[in-house]
């Protein structure tokens, strides 16, 4: 029988920045009662690990803007941050600089302007427009907001499908 060389392993007590942006995501989607709702993309480029975090709208036939993008190795620290709205970038040596990063951006005046311009785009289709007040504890479940039929715009002409014809 082959003798196991391979060390124990258990996962490690990382807080991963995946983790760390979905935590936000569902944060913001509370906050606005999911008028506003963030979206958390993942995949990889070569050996990097590439997450990005955008705004959705749900209401504004899921309008999403990209608020920043984050790029590590599998180490996961150094990282790098991309802020798409204040055109900064970020590095990252350890959990608490990515954090203190993070929430620079989040809570800057340019991500509120864009939140609450969403927010009052989806108003004017009906939609209650919630306060961006801090959450506080919520034990019942959250459900999304159903979606708002948009109403016909007499300045946007109709367009006409045509069936197609059969040939021969």
């Amino acid at each position: 029988m082959a003798k196991n060389m391979w060390p124990q392993v258990r996962a490690g007590n990382v807080r991963t920045p995946l983790l760390i942006l979905r935590e936000q995501a569902g944060l913001l989607g509370r906050m606005t009662k999911n008028v506003v709702t963030a979206r958390v993309s993942d995949g990889h480029v070569g050996k990097d690990f590439v997450y990005s975090l955008s705004l959705v709208a749900p209401a504004l036939d899921y309008y999403s803007y990209t608020i920043l993008t984050i790029r590590h190795t599998v180490k996961v620290y150094p990282l790098t941050i991309e802020d798409h709205v204040n055109e900064t970038r970020y590095e990252a040596a350890a959990e608490s600089e990515f954090l203190q990063a993070l929430q620079a951006i989040l809570k800057s005046d340019e991500v509120k302007r864009v939140i609450e311009l969403l927010l009052s785009q989806s108003a004017a289709l009906g939609l209650p427009e919630p306060s961006l007040a801090p959450l506080a504890p919520s034990p019942e479940p959250i459900v999304p907001a159903s979606p708002v039929p948009k109403p016909a715009s007499p300045s946007i002409p109709a367009i006409r499908l045509r069936r197609p014809r059969k040939l021969g």
